[in-house]
């Protein structure tokens, strides 16, 4: 009975897939379709929004939204 139990344990182990959560650091940045550029908006502690522009970024899979410079 132990090589059963063996096998039923090994089987466990084979078929556990692990779930991707997406990255969070995407939920923050957008693609605007006007400039092509990826951006995010950074907030600071003393209540101040500065808008941040990235050209090294992939932009596959990223939110479209407009940014503030092309509005």
């Amino acid at each position: 009975m132990s090589l059963f139990r063996d096998q039923v344990m090994i089987s466990e182990r084979v078929h556990r897939k692990k779930i991707q959560s997406p990255i969070k650091a995407d939920n923050k940045l957008f693609l605007c379709p006007k400039c092509r550029k990826i951006w995010e908006l950074e907030r600071k502690s003393n209540g101040k929004q500065k808008l941040l522009r990235y050209d090294h970024i992939p932009r596959y899979g990223k939110k479209q939204k407009i940014c503030e410079f092309c509005l």
